[in-house]
């Protein structure tokens, strides 16, 4: 499996992506000994593709539960595909807050504008929920954000984390310093 395969014409991959590196999971088997470090001197990639991807439980019945986000910019470093996460957060909050803060989170745009290089903004919207229902993706469609229709499928956080894990590995990971 490579990258390019899995993001984003797999958003089930992605998503596994996302939350393996937003959630410690249990044992401490996913390791991020793999992960390197993007250098704040070096100058962002090129990237082809930015996807916002977003796990929780949105509907109103959970409002509290906690909201994880992750912004990744995928890129070719050296003729392999790579990713570099731009933002990440967790905040606990409902469906209506949840709503507006993707809506507002679709608008921005990531890079150093002194630098005058080209600015990135999203080109999708992943929602790995559970519960999420149509409705969300429903109002964030209708506010003209392109947000993919996929089910996570059976498995649970930590084993679509574990599916990915081979990505890890491969050392195409890169944080912010």
């Amino acid at each position: 499996l490579s990258l390019h395969d899995a993001l984003p014409i797999s958003p089930d991959c992605g998503d596994a992506l996302a939350i393996s590196l937003a959630y410690p999971c249990g044992s401490g088997e996913l390791s991020s000994e793999n992960v390197r470090l993007w250098s704040i001197d070096d100058e962002l990639p090129v990237f082809d593709r930015v996807i916002q991807s977003y796990h929780g439980t949105f509907t109103e019945k959970t409002l509290g539960d906690r909201v994880s986000a992750t912004v990744w910019g995928v890129f070719n470093n050296k003729g392999e595909q790579s990713v570099l996460l731009l933002d990440a957060w967790s905040e606990k909050m409902g469906y209506s807050t949840m709503r507006q803060k993707i809506i507002s989170d679709w608008h921005v745009t990531y890079g150093d504008k002194k630098s005058g290089r080209k600015q990135y903004k999203a080109d999708c919207v992943m929602l790995g929920a559970d519960g999420a229902g149509e409705s969300l993706v429903l109002d964030l469609r209708a506010a003209n954000i392109i947000v993919p229709t996929y089910k996570p499928g059976d498995a649970d956080i930590v084993e679509r984390g574990h599916q990915i894990s081979p990505i890890i590995d491969m050392g195409i990971i890169y944080v912010m310093e």
